[in-house]
């Protein structure tokens, strides 16, 4: 199964259709209302999106925005098309943001350019995910928290190992 990865921005048409996706694959299972369809980081400055494409139509996504003042980078709203999990679709994107920070390889965009050093990535891993996150190396940090009505764990990966 031929997949590709493209970093966009909010910009970009696609964005639109990577809205849709999360409330399809993640928003709308999780219960959670329609006005999270953009979260708060998504037109920020530092972030962009990863969006995994099959005959050019959405099947994975993944936000990434860099913390000010700092050398951290947080990964959202990760979500997979139910019919493609399972299939490595979700790694992939995730190794591709591993690799693009810890090479210092260039996040360009039509319209952005991301060139910051970041040696720490995190997310606040869902429940049912940790072992997943767990699997590529992530470590819990802290006690478990709620949000949005389900538990989760801040997940860290250290980039300089």
């Amino acid at each position: 199964m031929e997949i590709e990865l493209k970093w966009i921005d909010t910009e970009e048409p696609l964005f639109e259709k990577v809205k849709t996706h999360r409330w399809i694959n993640l928003l709308q299972p999780l219960g959670m209302p329609f006005d999270y369809i953009e979260g708060p980081n998504d037109r920020h400055p530092n972030s962009f999106h990863l969006v995994a494409l099959r005959d050019d139509k959405v099947v994975g996504s993944c936000s990434l925005i860099s913390v000010e003042g700092s050398d951290r980078a947080k990964f959202y709203q990760m979500s997979v098309k139910k019919e493609f999990r399972g299939k490595g679709i979700g790694k992939k994107i995730l190794l591709e943001v591993i690799s693009t920070l810890k090479e210092k390889k260039k996040i360009k965009t039509k319209n952005k350019l991301f060139e910051k050093k970041i040696n720490v990535l995190f997310c606040n891993g869902i429940q049912f995910a940790i072992g997943f996150y767990e699997r590529l190396n992530f470590k819990k940090v802290g006690e478990v928290f709620v949000q949005g009505g389900y538990e989760h764990y801040k997940m860290e990966y250290d980039l300089n190992l």
